[in-house]
C-alpha cells in the first residue's frame, strides 16, 4: 500500500511557523480505517488459501503434473478424485467435438439393407446405431469384439427396458448377426457394456473375430460400416453394412 500523504492548505499568507494569519491550517488524515480493512482481506484470503492447500492436494498435485507434462496427456489414470473426473470428461467432449465427423452415409447399400430386413427377415424397429471406422483394434483375436462408443451411438433407444437392466447388471445378451453380404452368422454374437479407462462401449463379442475372419476382405482396417439393429419378432437383432463396397451375396445361411 503507498504512503498517505500529509498535505497542507492556507488560506491567507503563510509565516514561518505555517500559520497564516486569520486563516486555518487543513490536514489530510490518515485513512487507518481503510488501511485495516484491507489487511483484514489480506489476511482472510491468507487463509483462504492455506485452507485450500490442506483440502486439495492432489488435485492441486495433478494440475501440477499436467502443467509439467510428467503424465501423458492422453492416457486417463485408473484412479481418480472427482477434480481428475472433471477434467478427463471435458477433455473427452472436447476432442470428440472436435474431431472430424464423417456424414452418415444413406446410398444403394444401405437402402439394400433396408429392404433386405424389412421383406426378407420381416424385420422392424430399425436403428441405425453407429458409423465407424473398423479399427485395428477390432482386428485383434486376443480382444475378439466390435468396439462400439457409447458416445459415438447415435441411439440408445434400440433397447428395451429389461435389456438396459441386464447390461447394466453387466450381464449379456445374445444378438443374431447380418454380414456385410446380407448371410446371417450362424453363430450368436454377445451384446455387453465394456467399462474401459477413456467412455463406456456396447461391444459385439464371443464369435467376433471368427466373423471377422470370415469377412475380412469387406471388414479391413479403415472400413467405413455402419451397424444397424432391428427386431424379429421382438428378438433384438444386429447387422453390419460395408458402405463403401457394394452388396456381392445376398443369400441367407440357415
Amino acid at each position: 500500500m503507498a504512503p498517505i500523504r500529509r498535505s497542507k492548505y492556507y488560506c491567507g499568507l503563510s509565516t514561518s511557523n505555517g500559520i497564516c494569519s486569520g486563516g486555518t491550517e487543513h490536514h489530510d488524515y490518515d485513512d487507518t480505517k481503510n488501511e485495516e480493512e484491507e489487511k483484514y482481506i489480506r489476511k482472510i484470503q491468507e487463509l483462504v488459501n492455506e485452507k485450500m492447500e490442506l483440502f486439495t492436494p492432489k488435485e492441486n498435485e495433478f494440475c501440477e503434473k499436467i502443467k509439467k507434462k510428467k503424465i501423458k496427456p492422453n492416457k486417463r489414470p485408473a484412479r481418480m478424485s472427482s477434480v481428475e473426473e472433471d477434467y478427463w470428461n471435458k477433455r473427452l467432449r472436447n476432442i470428440i467435438n472436435h474431431k472430424q465427423v464423417v456424414p452418415l452415409v444413406y446410398n444403394d447399400v444401405t437402402k439394400r439393407l433396408k429392404k433386405f430386413i424389412e421383406n426378407e427377415m420381416n424385420g422392424s424397429e430399425i436403428n441405425v446405431l453407429i458409423q465407424k471406422h473398423i479399427t485395428e483394434s477390432d482386428t485383434r483375436r486376443n480382444l475378439n469384439r466390435l468396439n462400439m462408443p457409447m458416445l459415438q451411438v447415435l441411439t440408445h433407444d434400440f433397447l428395451t427396458e429389461d435389456e438396459k437392466h441386464y447390461l447394466d447388471m453387466n450381464m449379456e445378451i445374445e444378438v443374431p448377426l447380418v454380414g456385410p453380404n446380407l448371410r446371417m452368422y450362424e453363430e450368436l454374437m454377445d451384446l455387453k457394456v465394456w467399462s474401459m479407462s477413456s467412455s463406456k462401449n456396447y461391444v459385439l463379442k464371443r464369435c467376433w473375430f471368427d466373423f471377422w475372419e470370415k469377412n475380412e476382405v469387406d471388414l479391413k482396417e479403415g472400413e467405413l460400416i455402419q451397424v444397424w439393429s432391428f427386431r424379429i419378432e421382438n428378438r433384438l437383432c444386429f447387422a453390419i453394412a460395408c458402405v463403401n463396397k457394394p452388396v456381392t451375396n445376398m443369400k441367407v445361411e440357415n
